[in-house]
């Protein structure tokens, strides 16, 4: 194409954390204005105070599930889910140099999901887990595993402690992974016997009445293991005597997300609450929480600790202060499948709508939304009517909605046609004086801009509607096609039989 004088279109802005997946949300560690998160199969670098300011790592085929980066902020790790074009469902992971958005490594090994991926406190080493319950651990060095064992079950939560006393003159760490019931701590240090890295481990010691959790997060503090879990409350292990200390209730719907600072320490849950505790061991103070209204996914704090980075499942990203966790909206996205996507005549808002019926105004001078709303069914067109000031859409159900643009916020449906076709409405298009609308009933209708009566109906289609489109040089012109393969053009001053059709090739 390029050399017939076609020009590459140059991706201006990506709006896509769909809050599917846990971890997928992650600051820069060493500048507080880099946000790393993920959209779709893509990595996104986002400055958070310039919306236009983003660079892509395009290298997944499946969405993005899991993101870690190191202390030193110099490479980034992420996992996806199982792929669909190969045999055994394989989630590479890629590890990418921050600067230049290149893969470094790409490493195999897990399958169907990454579900944990965590860099140890001096960057030398990565750890992952997959649904395929492997566990691997590879050297940032050379690339290569330098552990590898299948779990006899699940690893849901993994985290790096700080480094531990050199072994054999080489650096030794320890490592928390959990997997249902069971909590390990793990040395991993070097072998002279083996001269390799070898992985001991030891069980820790639960209340003798039995503390039966599953854990979802985790991080350690000094050393203390703080685990998050399925019940809602936090699990406070001291990694030292591999002894439970205390339980912290939480929240009602699990604990998500969890991230800390020198002092204080961040946790999420699926009741869309986040809460700020201080303390240690048995003694822990709540000194702040907000309500986000969706279930947290992922927690980030910034590089300065002046605030908090929470993803929530209904796609929206907050930011949230550290001192007393109050809010402000960052980014917003769809959940499900887009339907629809339409400009009006002025080019700074564009709007779009999805499989999960939410239908989004965006002002594209800082992709914010500037109005939102929810239909009963999903939208599969839209469209802007300038004359009236709303946006159109055509549902599933055979309707027609209209939502006013100029509310802001939350929209209530302004107006309806009820049964506007048989079955779902394919295109819809507004304009000075009339609506046009086509269907799957192979028909086109023409109704009242204002009172939304049916004026004229054209059945000259033989299969499903695909697209409206009205003449601009002549108002009262308009051209339908459909999946007939034919081009029909109308003109609503005269009569149904003076159309003219014209069969198209493609």
């Amino acid at each position: 194409w390029l050399k017939y004088g076609a020009m590459a279109l140059e991706l201006e802005h990506l709006i896509g954390y769909s809050g599917r997946q846990a971890n997928t949300v992650c600051y820069h560690p060493e500048d507080s204005q880099k946000l790393v998160f993920g959209a779709g199969s893509c990595v996104v670098i986002e400055d958070v105070n310039d919306p236009h300011s983003q660079k892509f790592m395009r290298g997944h085929d499946n969405d993005v599930s899991a993101i870690a980066m190191p202390s030193g902020g110099d490479l980034i790790a992420s996992g996806q889910m199982g792929s669909t074009r190969f045999q055994g469902a394989p989630s590479k992971v890629i590890v990418w140099d921050y600067n230049s958005q290149q893969p470094v490594w790409d490493f195999a090994g897990l399958s169907h999901r990454v579900v944990c991926l965590a860099f140890s406190a001096d960057g030398n080493f990565l750890a992952g887990s997959g649904a395929n319950q492997m566990l691997l651990i590879w050297d940032m060095k050379t690339g290569e595993p330098v552990y590898s064992r299948r779990t006899e079950q699940l690893c849901s939560m993994l985290c790096w402690g700080s480094s531990r006393e050199p072994v054999n003159r080489r650096p030794a760490y320890t490592i928390c992974t959990a997997y249902d019931h069971l909590v390990l701590v793990h040395a991993f240090h070097f072998e002279l016997q083996s001269m390799s890295y070898v992985l001991t481990s030891e069980r820790l010691q639960l209340p003798a009445a039995g503390l039966q959790r599953r854990y979802t997060c985790g991080l350690i503090r000094d050393s203390e293991l703080l685990a998050g879990t399925e019940t809602g409350d936090v699990c406070v292990f001291n990694c030292s005597t591999l002894v439970f200390r205390t339980s912290l209730p939480i929240c009602n719907n699990g604990v998500t997300a969890i991230c800390a600072s020198d002092q204080h320490v961040y946790v999420a849950g699926g009741d869309g609450k986040v809460k700020v505790l201080y303390g240690h061991d048995t003694s822990w103070d709540q000194l702040g929480e907000n309500l986000l209204g969706a279930p947290v996914k992922a927690l980030s704090l910034a590089a300065d600790g002046a605030e908090v980075m929470a993803g929530c499942q209904d796609g929206r990203l907050f930011r949230l202060l550290a001192s007393d966790l109050q809010s402000t909206e960052f980014a917003a996205s769809h959940t499900g499948p887009l339907t629809a996507v339409a400009f009006g005549t002025a080019s700074d808002c564009t709007a779009s709508a999805s499989e999960g019926g939410e239908i989004i105004l965006w002002d594209l001078s800082d992709y914010s939304v500037r109005m939102s709303a929810t239909s009963p069914s999903p939208p599969r067109c839209l469209t802007f009517d300038d004359a009236t000031g709303s946006l159109l859409a055509g549902c599933d159900d055979g309707h027609l909605r209209a939502w006013s643009r100029r509310s802001g916020g939350m929209s209530q449906v302004s107006w309806s046609v009820p049964g506007a076709h048989r079955g779902a409405v394919t295109s819809v298009k507004a304009g000075s004086d009339f609506i046009i609308s086509g269907g799957q009933d192979y028909t086109v209708r023409v109704w009242h801009v204002t009172t939304h009566e049916m004026l004229a109906q054209y059945t000259s289609h033989r299969r499903a509607i695909g697209d409206l489109y009205i003449d601009e040089s002549l108002p009262f012109v308009f051209h339908s096609t459909a999946e007939d393969r034919l081009v029909i053009s109308y003109d609503v001053k005269k009569k149904l039989s003076d159309h003219q059709s014209q069969r198209a090739v493609w």
